[in-house]
């Protein structure tokens, strides 16, 4: 037999040793988790912002067709059929969307959710009972700078709204463009962004934190 080996005399090896971290980097760990859980990601919307289906099937679209007014011009009557094809596909998409809603309907949203606004304004939507209003570009090469200064008076100047749907039905612009220009120049009070694509799909467009 040979001999045994100095590790069988030294008994069972033994487990390699954690270190355990500081207690000041534990509760630092504790409080940037609970940051994230509050606020969401650097450059993503804190989740309780975000407006979702209450289910994934079954949308609802209530409410009144906005309809246009005598000696519109053709890009004014564009942009309300644009308004309400993204009531539609919204409503295909699960939301529950009430369209043109009344003075009183858009006050006990507004207090229900905690955003502000305008008590004269007019704002398009309710989508799952919070106040949005919708900008559709109808010229395809509209430049993603344009669209930012649509949405930024719709909410900063008429303060009708602090979350938007932007319908991009007639817009051949590069979506990665779009993302950016929000991201780089936050909107003070938007807290949220909602985009139709040209293909239909409801993309959630990520805002920085701190603009609401």
């Amino acid at each position: 037999m040979s001999p045994k080996s100095r590790a069988h005399d030294e008994g069972p090896p033994r487990r390699p040793r954690r270190t355990r971290p500081e207690a000041e980097s534990v509760r630092a760990a504790h409080e940037d988790l609970g940051e994230l859980l509050r606020a969401g990601r650097p450059g993503q919307r804190a989740d309780h912002l975000v407006t979702r289906q209450a289910a994934e099937s079954g949308g609802r679209l209530t409410g009144r067709l906005t309809r246009p007014k005598r000696g519109d011009d053709a890009e004014v009557q564009r942009s309300i059929e644009l308004e309400n094809a993204a009531a539609v596909i919204l409503a295909e998409h699960g939301y529950q969307v009430h369209q043109n809603p009344t003075p009183e309907e858009i006050a006990a949203a507004r207090q229900t959710s905690g955003d502000s606004g305008n008590p004269r304004s007019k704002p398009d939507y309710l989508i799952e009972g919070r106040v949005f209003d919708c900008y559709s570009p109808t010229k395809p090469d509209k430049n993603v700078r344009g669209i930012h200064s649509q949405v930024k008076e719709k909410v900063v100047l008429l303060r009708q709204t602090q979350r938007a749907v932007v319908n991009l039905a007639d817009w051949s612009g590069d979506m990665g463009a779009l993302r950016r220009q929000f991201e780089d120049w936050p909107i003070p009070g938007l807290k949220e962004l909602k985009v139709v694509t040209r293909s239909g799909d409801i993309i959630q467009i990520d805002l920085p934190r701190g603009t609401d």
